[in-house]
């Protein structure tokens, strides 16, 4: 709830979809997450798979928590494809997200054949070899459409992406922080001289 710049672009493109007769809903993963009583429901079935892995060869404590969350990875995205038939979403647009929650949103999304939009905040950094960029997380986005917030970070994006059969469209577009910034004139407070980039 503090996050106010997180919840500019929101907010902004809920006003913009009202005036244009579309509902929209604004969404957190937690809004939608697994309950204590559904998560003593589906203890029983993740025990089960624990005790087949454990019968099939022995296992790290790290291994059983790894095991652990992708079972609730699945569970949270069945959730999630529920939800969104429910709703009868007809697209998403991802403005802010963790790695964790994005791409089992972008999955569900994308089994159910919803248009999935997604807004980057990130400015980028360079990388001395481009080859790798396919594999860092922070350059892994997901989505039909992916928004970069520079030239520099849509470049990035699109190295990133250029070996899937069907890569996302990238467009450059503005910051929503820099944005939330500048209309508050909290930009100006600061003494420019001291800003580097």
């Amino acid at each position: 709830s503090e996050n106010d710049t997180y919840k500019n672009l929101p907010k902004k493109l809920s006003s913009f979809l009202k005036k244009e007769n579309i509902n929209s809903k604004i969404i957190l993963p937690f809004d939608i997450g697994i309950n204590i009583p559904e998560k003593i429901l589906y203890s029983r079935m993740i025990f089960k798979k624990l005790f087949e892995c454990y019968l099939v060869s022995f296992l790290k404590l790290t291994d059983y928590h790894f095991i652990i969350l992708e079972l609730y990875s699945h569970i949270y995205k069945i959730k999630l494809r529920d939800y969104f038939l429910r709703k009868k979403y007809s697209f998403i647009v991802n403005s802010y997200i963790n790695d964790r929650y994005e791409p089992i949103y972008y999955e569900a999304a994308k089994e159910l054949n919803i248009k999935y939009f997604n807004y980057d905040y990130s400015l980028g950094y360079p990388f001395n070899k481009i080859s790798n960029l396919r594999y860092l997380p922070d350059t892994r986005k997901f989505g039909d459409v992916i928004f970069a917030n520079s030239n520099f970070r849509q470049e990035q994006y699109k190295i990133s992406t250029n070996f899937l059969k069907r890569p996302p469209k990238i467009y450059p577009s503005i910051c929503p922080q820099s944005d939330y910034c500048a209309n508050l004139k909290k930009l100006n407070l600061l003494n420019r001289s001291k800003i580097n980039i």
